[in-house]
């Protein structure tokens, strides 16, 4: 018998990043056979964002994850949805330093 682990979107995005931290987002989630976009404009009201991400969703891979999106962060780095196992997850992404040879 398979388990299906229900995930919140909003508390899984929270584990990783401080609200604070997010500057900008565009999010899309799969809601029964209906495609939404949840998006964070620089300056926006980082509340109603996370707000429209408080949803619980079935952490597995169908052949389409659930969410998909990047998140920038105030930082300069981001995060974007990465899949894989019949999982998804969000996925860190920092700059690699430039090699002192293109300098």
């Amino acid at each position: 018998m398979m388990v299906i682990k229900m995930i919140n979107a909003k508390d899984e995005l929270l584990k990783i990043v401080e609200a604070d931290d997010i500057l900008a987002a565009s999010v899309i989630y799969k809601d029964g056979a209906e495609l939404k976009k949840v998006t964070l404009s620089v300056g926006g009201n980082v509340d109603e964002f996370l707000a429209q991400l408080d949803f619980q969703y079935e952490n597995k891979s169908d052949g389409w994850q659930n969410l998909h999106g990047n998140v920038w962060l105030r930082n300069g780095t981001w995060l974007d949805r990465a899949e894989g196992n019949a999982s998804e997850w969000w996925e860190h992404r920092v700059c690699p330093a430039i090699p002192d040879y293109l300098k």
